[in-house]
């Protein structure tokens, strides 16, 4: 191998969280995907376990496939989704993916909370060090959680199930969230009726603001979501980490 690409690899490696590439034989073992991570299928500057890779490698070959809904409910059911959360220094390294954080609020010196993924089956179950991302709904007197796709929106509601639009390696595709936090994965959904920022209900900014991680977010803000069923919009409060 070319002694300036060798020593560009080397490099680049000693900044890798990877314990134990010291013991490599760089010239004889470097892979393609090492560029990126020593375990294939992890992402670039993440720490990621080996078997924790071969799962992500086996969803990002079915996204290249076009799957069918099947095909990735199938799979779900076998490894688990890949769910974006984040997760706390604290967190088992052979359970999650993770990254540092880019929001100035998980930072704070004694606090650092990560970016995450992890490799769930429906439906979501809170982990030790599991920091989900929730909506909150009004529903009557009371408020809903549900667990959700870190960064995403819901596109619509469906009765009592949360509706979402994802994309994956340029794959769109759907996901439905149930009032149980049991999920499956939809073809690709579409609504005439988005939704709108509007000004929080007092009811829901209360709940926010007492059940939520005092360091997840930076602020909240509420959205009027169309119910397909009802033919009415519904409001929920949710929170964002970075400005």
């Amino acid at each position: 191998m070319n002694k300036l690409i060798l020593l560009t690899i080397c490099l680049f490696h000693l900044s890798l969280p990877i314990m134990g590439q010291d013991d490599i034989d760089w010239e004889k073992n470097f892979k393609p995907h090492m560029l990126d991570h020593l375990n294939e299928g992890c992402p670039s500057n993440s720490e990621c376990t080996a078997e924790l890779g071969k799962k992500r490698k086996a969803w990002e070959d079915l996204f290249k496939t076009r799957p069918t809904v099947m095909a990735m409910n199938s799979l779900a059911k076998t490894i688990g989704f890949p769910l974006k959360i984040w997760n706390d220094k604290n967190s088992s390294k052979e359970d999650y993916i993770s990254w540092n954080s880019p929001c100035e609020v998980h930072n704070k010196e004694g606090q650092e909370i990560r970016t995450a993924e992890t490799f769930i089956k429906s439906p979501f179950k809170k982990g030790d060090h599991t920091l989900f991302h929730k909506i909150y709904m009004e529903n009557g007197d009371k408020v809903k959680e549900y667990i959700i796709p870190r960064d995403e929106t819901p596109l619509y509601k469906d009765g009592n199930d949360l509706v979402f639009l994802l994309e994956e390696k340029g794959h769109y595709f759907g996901m439905r969230i149930n009032e149980k936090n049991e999920y499956s994965l939809i073809k690709n959904p579409s609504t005439q009726n988005f939704s709108e920022f509007i000004s929080c209900p007092k009811k829901l900014q209360d709940y926010f603001d007492k059940h939520v991680h005092k360091d997840l977010y930076r602020f909240s803000n509420c959205k009027a979501l169309w119910n397909n069923k009802t033919k009415k919009y519904e409001t929920f409060i949710v929170g964002k980490a970075c400005s």
